[in-house]
């Protein structure tokens, strides 16, 4: 899981502010197997990362789900095009 990667939460609490938002209730499905058993589950939805600057405009985009090997040189990157936007 990305988000539970110590390297990962590290460098989004030392260099960013996370801020999570729900864009939509979160599918559910049951299954019936027939036999008078039944599940429930939710299934996972889309998900995009956002990389914003203060003022809100969207600097990078990450959809999708990402390994921390993936994840990290890719937000490095958009960090240091990010500082190019610093007052």
């Amino acid at each position: 899981m990305l988000l539970s990667d110590p390297d990962v939460v590290r460098t989004l609490n030392e260099r960013v502010v996370a801020y999570w938002e729900s864009v939509r209730p979160v599918p559910k499905v049951t299954i019936d197997f027939g036999d008078g058993r039944v599940l429930h589950r939710t299934l996972g939805g889309n998900t995009v990362m956002l990389l914003c600057l203060p003022d809100g405009r969207v600097l990078d985009a990450f959809p999708g789900i990402y390994t921390p090997r993936d994840f990290l040189p890719a937000l490095e990157r958009s960090l240091a095009f990010a500082a190019d936007f610093r007052d």
